[in-house]
């Protein structure tokens, strides 16, 4: 893993901002010399980060943790509910609009 620091800049002014002003973001030291030159890093804002460099690494980081296994009850409940919004698909497809409920007055 390579190791990159990261930091808040103090931007220079702007047409937009007449005071240097806080990055809303953090940025790595060439990252801000490129695109904002005349940014200052704040250096107790210093974070750094690892950053995967071989497609191992990538894929390591990548794959979700399975979790545990659900429990038989689990797996039925949950074909269940699959199973009940499938059907209430197919019956609202083949039916019109239902009469509105005139049962509640306001």
């Amino acid at each position: 893993m390579k190791e990159v620091e990261h930091f808040t800049f103090i931007m220079p002014p702007s047409i937009w901002k007449k005071k240097p002003h806080p990055s809303s973001f953090k940025m790595t030291m060439e990252h801000a010399a490129k695109s904002h030159p005349g940014a200052v890093p704040i250096l107790s804002s210093r974070e750094v980060r690892s950053l995967p460099e071989s497609t191992e690494e990538m894929m390591r980081l990548t794959i979700p943790h399975k979790g545990r296994a659900r429990t038989p009850e689990e797996e039925a409940y949950s074909a269940r509910l699959v199973s009940g919004i499938g059907a209430k698909s197919e019956r609202l497809d083949g039916e019109s609009d239902p009469a509105p409920d005139t049962t509640h007055r306001q």
